[in-house]
């Protein structure tokens, strides 16, 4: 009976791997802020959590703990131990315990879900059929991927799709869902050249074809970059024997990538009357130059280099690091999460241990794949593109990692196949891959041996610990996550109902008191409120007062909550400018700014905005001045902070330098009013922030031709020479 149960718990876990390879690609939210990132790890912690317990429960059954040892064993341990150490120094301990908001995806509790993963797929796969059936269900989720993709990008919705979008798959954005499918093209590429079944060659060759397709109509060169590393896998493995068959399969697909790859450029595209008018929007990413200057520049103490500024918490980093270069690139004023590629964000936010230990798990990767490619190769099993494609899979995630930092679907991907590269190293029985049984100790009652007995029980509790207080927190980050998007929802319809509104930012924020962009949510909608209502009439003074005070409390306790966080320091500054409060002055100037000013530097907007809080509260003109100043030298063609000078000249009663700034002004803003209107044909999102250029400019001319009769009437004053 015992033995029956324990088969049974052994399919439960094979068959809940294989459901959860097929739906996690294909599982959204649209409930959430976030939805495909944090849903996805949502799924993911309880799949794997459910399927952990199960495996724990077989093993107090079997009386034993037994696990698949191996090369990537410890060094997989020593990156979870180097990842907890980076949590405890963190600076934001939120963000390195969940992720950062709102993704919630690269923080230590992915991570141990990531390496629960790993041991329970390596140490459950028994045969090749079990690990055949996992990658079965994630191509197919994958083609299915692509075909919604491709549906979508020629805006052929299907009836109930909430993706009603060019540029999104239930996969991700374009560019996710291209690098997923190119992270798992190998698995066809190796079926359609080594399978024996004519079924699964020509499934193969087909769903691959539609990967492709929907690989070059996104058109990224970092994923179709990496579909061709697959051919030339190819070509290296089969070196040794390929025959005239193989060789022309080779050829074939090579010739298909060449094809498509030309076909999609875009000087091609641009010719194709279906295709010139069906580009995505960009997804916007950090520049290398700009990622590698913020990993090099966290080298500048001890605790940054080693352990890195803490998992999830590179948007830190990029605040405070960001080179002063940036602020003449086209991107100056938005803010990253995330680094140019993996490689660089673990940089950031594990350091040089982190990033040895990954590089330490990828080169034991590379050995084991070594030794097990000659077994494999000279194997005639029908199994042999299975091994092919787990072997070529992560080398190709490897690269894809050069041009992204990981998301969810990729490190899902990128740790199952961590799992069953050792799974199928131990059923090829190659060095140190081994099932080892752990035990407590050996004692000996009634004239028998036992053998650690108790440990499985010990396993189990100590697991069931972790696991609970995870699944309890995600839990609550997802009701969290639900009222806060609700809230959103709700304000930007016409007629808002304010306490509805901030009722829902209230439960979110009780739901999860750590995370302080709900309580900065709560905050600046309150102020906001407040505003509207005092401008529109629309609330009494006690209840705007009400309010006010909401704001504040709120704005303070998120900077309690992450000091380290500039949005916290920024709401916190319109708060405190817009309430009145004693020493309004100091807590805006010598409190908040100079915060500001100490975690985002080189930001030319806070130089500004505190030259104004000098002109407007402390009437110092000269540090007003120095301010705009400042902010000028940070970044010359800053609109603003000319304008601000003109103010402050024309003040002063220099009203030859004001007109100067004027001018200086109207040309930078006239700029940037020509770079949107040449966009806004493919962003039409970007037409309302020219209108409002416009009207800034309009209003700058007018305030220039006042000054300029001015000008001229003083002269005309003057007596003749």
């Amino acid at each position: 009976m015992r033995e029956q149960t324990i088969t049974i718990f052994s399919k439960i876990i094979e068959w809940g791997v294989i459901l959860l390879a097929f739906f996690l690609p294909l599982f959204f939210l649209p409930q959430t802020s976030g939805a495909f990132e944090f849903p996805k790890t949502l799924f993911l912690a309880f799949f794997v959590s459910v399927l952990g317990t199960v495996w724990l429960i077989k093993m107090i059954l079997g009386r034993s703990v037994k696990i698949l040892h191996g090369p990537l064993t410890m060094p997989i341990l020593v990156f979870l131990g180097i990842s907890f150490l980076s949590v405890i120094f963190s600076v934001h301990r939120f963000s390195s315990l969940y992720g950062s908001y709102p993704r919630f995806h690269d923080g230590i509790a992915s991570l141990f879900v990531f390496v629960f993963l790993f041991f329970l797929v390596a140490s459950n796969s028994k045969e090749d059929r079990q690990i055949a059936r996992i990658l079965a269900a994630l191509c197919f989720s994958g083609f299915l991927v692509a075909v919604w993709g491709i549906l979508n990008f020629f805006e052929i919705y299907l009836p109930g799709n909430f993706l009603r979008n060019s540029s999104l798959t239930p996969a991700g954005s374009a560019l996710q869902a291209a690098f997923f499918l190119a992270a798992v093209f190998p698995f066809f590429y190796f079926a359609f050249l080594f399978s024996q079944q004519k079924t699964v060659r020509f499934f193969a060759a087909i769903s691959g074809l539609v990967l492709l397709s929907y690989i070059f109509l996104i058109s990224y060169f970092a994923a179709t970059s990496a579909v061709l590393v697959t051919p030339l896998l190819g070509i290296v493995i089969t070196r040794f024997q390929i025959s005239k068959g193989m060789g022309v399969k080779i050829f074939v697909s090579l010739f298909i990538i060449v094809v498509l790859v030309l076909s999609h450029a875009e000087f091609v595209k641009s010719q194709i009357p279906f295709l010139k008018e069906k580009a995505p929007q960009r997804e916007i990413t950090l520049d290398v130059n700009t990622a590698w200057a913020i990993a090099a520049s966290s080298f500048q103490n001890l605790k940054l280099l080693t352990l890195g500024s803490g998992p999830g918490t590179f948007i830190f980093d990029f605040t405070s690091f960001k080179p002063l270069g940036f602020n003449q690139t086209s991107l100056w004023n938005l803010r990253f999460e995330k680094s140019f590629n993996e490689y660089f964000q673990i940089i950031s936010t594990l350091g040089v241990l982190g990033f040895l230990a990954f590089l330490w798990i990828l080169l034991r990767f590379l050995n084991i794949g070594q030794a097990s490619f000659k077994k494999i190769i000279s194997g005639k099993n029908e199994g042999k593109y299975v091994a092919l494609g787990v072997f070529s899979s992560l080398p190709v995630i490897a690269f894809i990692f050069f041009f992204t930092a990981s998301f969810t679907l990729l490190s899902f991907t990128f740790w199952l196949v961590l799992g069953m590269a050792m799974a199928l190293a131990g059923l090829r029985s190659v060095n140190e891959v081994k099932e080892v049984e752990l035990s407590l100790a050996a004692i000996r009652v009634g004239g028998r041996e036992v053998r650690g007995e108790a440990l499985p029980v010990v396993v189990f509790t100590i697991v069931v610990f972790i696991i609970v207080p995870l699944l309890w927190q995600e839990t609550a980050l997802l009701r969290g996550e639900i009222q806060f998007t609700r809230a959103q929802t709700a304000q930007s319809q016409e007629e808002a109902d304010a306490n509805s509104i901030l009722q829902s930012y209230a439960r979110a924020r009780d739901l999860v008191p750590g995370n302080d962009a709900y309580r900065r949510a709560l905050s600046a909608t309150a102020l906001n409120f407040a505003v509207l209502g005092e401008q529109q009439k629309l609330v009494s003074e006690e209840v705007k007062q009400n309010l006010l005070k909401i704001a504040v409390v709120e704005g303070e306790s998120a900077v309690r909550a992450a000091p380290h966080n500039i949005l916290n320091w920024e709401n916190l500054q319109s708060v405190y400018g817009s309430v009145t409060l004693q020493n309004q002055d100091n807590l805006l100037i010598d409190y908040a700014f100079q915060q500001e000013i100490l975690l985002d530097p080189f930001n030319p907007r806070h130089r500004n905005d505190l030259g104004w809080a000098y002109f407007n509260l402390r009437n110092d003109i000269e540090l007003a001045k120095r301010s705009f100043q400042d902010a000028i030298s940070l970044k010359p063609d800053f609109a603003d902070a000319h304008y601000s000078l003109a103010r402050v000249y024309k003040e002063e009663g220099k009203k030859e330098k004001a007109l100067q700034e004027y001018e200086q002004t109207l040309n930078l803003l006239n700029q940037q009013i020509s770079q949107l209107e040449s966009m806004a044909a493919a962003r039409p999102d970007l037409q309302s922030i020219s209108g409002q250029l416009k009207q800034f400019s309009a209003q700058i001319q007018g305030e220039k031709e006042e000054l300029k009769a001015a000008i001229e009437k003083e002269k005309a004053s003057l007596p003749a020479e």
